[in-house]
Formats: C-alpha cells, sequence, structure tokens
C-alpha cells in the first residue's frame, strides 16, 4: 500500500499542534514515496489558499494536497473548463433600488430598498474587496436566504431560512453554476435530515437518509476516495470527533487507524477519573480497527488496562519539529509560555507562580505567547495582581524556535495532555521546562532534575521554586538546556518517530495478506 490519508475536520494556517503534527508527517512520508493527502470536512472557501500558505511557508509538501469533501464533488461536477464569474452581482450599484451607503466605508455593508421602502436585500463586501455574502428579504423583513460567494467571486453556497430564522435548506454550487449538493435540516433541531448528492454526468441523484446523513455522506466519500487508488489504502484519523466515521468505512476497501492526541479521561485527568464522552466509541471499538496510535506509553498501559489488548496497539510520539537553534543569546530575564490561552493550558497558575519569585528577581519577565478564549481573564488576572509591567500577552507567534531559544526556561500548567509537544521544541532549542506532571506526556520527556523539572500539579510554590532556582543559577538552565536537546534528539527525531509508522503500515498490510 502506498496511499496514506490523513483524516481531520478541518485545517487553517497559524494553528501549531495537532495541524503541525499532520502536516510535518505527510511531509515526511511523501518524501518516503507515499502518496499522502490531508482529508477535511468542513466547509472553506478557501483551501486553495491556505494549501498555498502551508507550502510557502515551508509547512507542508507540495506534493500533499488538501483534499476537502465539498471541493471534491465541487470539482468532480464541473465541466465548463474557462469559467468566469458573475459580476453584475459583485457591484455596489443596483438598478431600481434605493442604497444606504452611509456604512460601506466603515461595515463594508449596503442595503437596499425597492421603491415601496420595503427592505428586500443586504450585501456585505470581504476585506479583500470581493463580495462576501447577500441577503435577500421577505415582505415582512425576515430574511428568505443567503448567497455566499468565494474569493474567486463565484457563488458557492445558497443558504435558505424560514420565517423565524431557522435554516432549512443549504445549496452547494460550482464555479459554473451546477447545484451539486441539497443539505435539508430539521428546523428544530438545526440537524441535517437529509442530503441529496448530484452526479451531474450520470443525471443520478444519491440520497443520505434520516439517520446521521453527514456522516453517511463522510463515509461515502472516504470509500469513494479509497476506490480510486485501485489498492486497500490507509486512512489515519487524527480527530476524535471522526471516529464514528471511520469506524463506518468498509474494512474492506481501506486499512483504519486511530489516533489519540489528548488526555483520554475527564476532570481529575487520572487514572480512575470518568472517560470524555469524545473518547468512548473509539475506546469502545478500537479492537475493529487496524490499529490504534498512542502518544506516551503510559496513556497506552492506562488504556490497555481498562479496555483490552488486541495486539493492534502501537505506541509513536509526535517527532520534533524542524526547529534548529541558531545560536541567539539567551535572556537570563525571559521566562516564557507558548500555547492556547485556554482553560485547560491553567495559565493562570503560571501567573501566579511567577508573582511569589518576582520581588527576588525584579528584571524577570514571563512572556506568554497565544491566542484564546482565556485572554480577557488573563488580562484581567494580570492588572489585579498587578503585574502589567512584568507579565506580557504577546499573541500568536510564528517564530516559536527564537521564543524558546532565548527564553532561559518555559513553563507547562496544563490540567492535562497528550504528549505537549511545546516541551519537545523548548527542549530541543535548549531551553529547559519547568512542567506540571500532567496525563500525558511531561513524565514520559523530561528527566526531572537532569534536564527539566516536574512538578506535582496544582503545586504553584514548588513552581516558583524551582523557577528561583533558575533565575538565581542561569549556568544551571543552560547545562539543563543542552541536556534537553540531546534527550529529545535522541527519542523524538524524525527518522526514529517515522520509521514506526512504516512499520505500522507494513504490519497491518502483513495481517491483511495472512487474513486472504
Amino acid at each position: 500500500m502506498k496511499h496514506v490519508f490523513m483524516l481531520i475536520n478541518d485545517i487553517d494556517v497559524g494553528r501549531g499542534g495537532l495541524t503541525r503534527v499532520m502536516l510535518e508527517r505527510a511531509s515526511y512520508l511523501s518524501e518516503k514515496g507515499y502518496k499522502c493527502a490531508l482529508l477535511t470536512i468542513d466547509y472553506k472557501d478557501r483551501y486553495d489558499l491556505i494549501h498555498k500558505e502551508l507550502v510557502e511557508t515551508n509547512r507542508l509538501s507540495e506534493n500533499v494536497p488538501i483534499l476537502n469533501v465539498y471541493d471534491y464533488y465541487s470539482q468532480k461536477n464541473t465541466i465548463k473548463d474557462t469559467i468566469e464569474p458573475d459580476l453584475s452581482v459583485q457591484k455596489i450599484e443596483e438598478d431600481n433600488y434605493y442604497m444606504q451607503l452611509n456604512q460601506l466605508s466603515s461595515h463594508r455593508h449596503v442595503r437596499y430598498f425597492d421603491e415601496n421602502g420595503k427592505y428586500v436585500m443586504y450585501k456585505r463586501w470581504h476585506p479583500n474587496g470581493h463580495l462576501e455574502f447577500l441577503d435577500l428579504f421577505r415582505e415582512d423583513r425576515t430574511r428568505k436566504c443567503k448567497i455566499e460567494f468565494d474569493h474567486k467571486k463565484f457563488k458557492r453556497r445558497t443558504i435558505f431560512f424560514d420565517p423565524l430564522g431557522r435554516k432549512k435548506q443549504e445549496l452547494y454550487h460550482t464555479p459554473d453554476g451546477f447545484t451539486y449538493l441539497n443539505v435539508d435540516f430539521n428546523v428544530e433541531t438545526g440537524k441535517p435530515q437529509m442530503i441529496f448528492l448530484f452526479h451531474r454526468n450520470k443525471k443520478e441523484v444519491t440520497h443520505f437518509g434520516t439517520s446521521n446523513p453527514m456522516l453517511q455522506f463522510h463515509k461515502y466519500w472516504l470509500e469513494e476516495l479509497a476506490k480510486e487508488t485501485g489498492e486497500k489504502p490507509v486512512i489515519i484519523n487524527d480527530g476524535i470527533f471522526l471516529t464514528h466515521t471511520l469506524l463506518a468505512v468498509d474494512p474492506n476497501l481501506a486499512y483504519r487507524v486511530a489516533t489519540i492526541h489528548t488526555n483520554h479521561f475527564d476532570s481529575p485527568y487520572t487514572e480512575g477519573a470518568p472517560l470524555r464522552k469524545s473518547h468512548e466509541h473509539l475506546l469502545y471499538n478500537y479492537d475493529k480497527l487496524d490499529a490504534i496510535v498512542f502518544l506516551t506509553k503510559k496513556q497506552r498501559k492506562m488504556v490497555l488496562k481498562q479496555f483490552g489488548n488486541y495486539n493492534n496497539d502501537y505506541v509513536i510520539p509526535n517527532a520534533l519539529s524542524n526547529l534548529t537553534p541558531t545560536g541567539i543569546r539567551k535572556d537570563y530575564n525571559k521566562i516564557s509560555i507558548v500555547g492556547r490561552l485556554d482553560p485547560n493550558k491553567n495559565i493562570q497558575d503560571a501567573i501566579l507562580s511567577f508573582k511569589l519569585i518576582k520581588d527576588r528577581h525584579p528584571n524577570a519577565k514571563l512572556y506568554i505567547y497565544g491566542e484564546g478564549k482565556e485572554k480577557d481573564a488573563l488580562l484581567e488576572l494580570i492588572k489585579n495582581e498587578g503585574l502589567e509591567d512584568r507579565v506580557f500577552l504577546q499573541g500568536y507567534t510564528n517564530e516559536v524556535g527564537k521564543v524558546f531559544e532565548e527564553s532561559l526556561f518555559t513553563l507547562v500548567t496544563s490540567k492535562f495532555e497528550g504528549f505537549c509537544l511545546v516541551i519537545t521544541e523548548s527542549m530541543m532549542m535548549k531551553t529547559p521546562v519547568i512542567s506540571y506532571d500532567c496525563n500525558f506526556g511531561p513524565s514520559d520527556i523530561i528527566n526531572h532534575k537532569v534536564d527539566g523539572f516536574l512538578v506535582e500539579k496544582g503545586n504553584r510554590e514548588k513552581m516558583a521554586k524551582y523557577m528561583d532556582y533558575l533565575l538565581s543559577h542561569p549556568e544551571k538552565a543552560i547545562k539543563m538546556g543542552e541536556k534537553a536537546k540531546q534527550n529529545v534528539e535522541k527519542r523524538f527525531n524524525k527518522e526514529v518517530v517515522y520509521s514506526n509508522w512504516i512499520k505500522l503500515f507494513n504490519d497491518i498490510e502483513k495481517k491483511n495478506a495472512k487474513k486472504n
């Protein structure tokens, strides 16, 4: 088998973590001769731009396409070679309408009224200049439909609403105007209740019925992709919420492999805790898969103990990212955190730990890189604790290597992890990590007091103690950083990690051959 599909809900630029893992895995395997593709099932009108940027920034091999289910059927049902968009709808001026233009420059929108004063249409333009969507209204001013356009100015989707504003139907269009998909919604639940896929050349319609039609649609697509390869490809599911979809795929058409990228326990995220709802279906059904992949031995041990050993499990950690120390001089007063501003990252503990040692180290500063829903709460905490001149939210960074390398050390205060990529990234840049010993990852990576420090989860005083130690003895941090780089370079380099993926592919192919 040479075809490898990697399935996820969506991909976008400006993301690390799981997205980076997929991009680098696909790129590496592509270099080794595998025909890899990234599969997404969300609706976006700009995957061409996303792919272009990922390639141009060297995050993804140009040989690895992003295949999206909507783009796939749109392209399959487009028959005209040369297509020009209808530019008449893109213009601001509309004959026979009165226009409210005073908010065009500030809000990029215009409202349109007929000669009787009735509100009939609304248009909004994208900052890049193309029409983003237009709304059409009924006589009672309720919205009848929304027509969306892509960055190439083609009509892509029409959404219809009932008089109460509830979504009734979505129609998806090819650039040359053919409607290739009809999604019918239950207005009470807001969920799809029927889907119709149109086959332009055959003039046939495939119906996906009332029992989870979206899953049936995605299953149909994955099986069609598998058949097109002319062999039995591998589908790696990297999105836990797509477990039902993976399990629905015909095992005779594709090898089915699931990955677990995070802690499967709910609060308090330790052995014996309730399972996370998102992981239940996988954990009760992984015996039906060709393989299940864990990031750490510790998580594998816990899962197999609770759910059974079916000789289809593998431990394959995340490989080191493309980071190489450049010799930047360390700032002995810089402490950094890189991660989403999310409640599970528990960044407030890092801030409060830093407060405990700020007076002993008046020049030390804590820099936090990332975006997320906790931003306002963290800003308020910083203000309330009087740390505005010592703790800084820096936003998302594309220069994580530089951030890690110039920092004396970094902090991780997560409630749970799956592996914690930022630990290996920091260590690769010769920067030790002080981390809460949460499940899973930190204790699988850090050698306590050798190349970093592990702290009992929630023990802010102990974290402050280790921060104080490294700030007081920066030469110790430098030595620990050297050992940290040696540690991760030996255990998590790409050749070691991805050779395990290739072994997995060979193993499941051999098992399949024995069955047949």
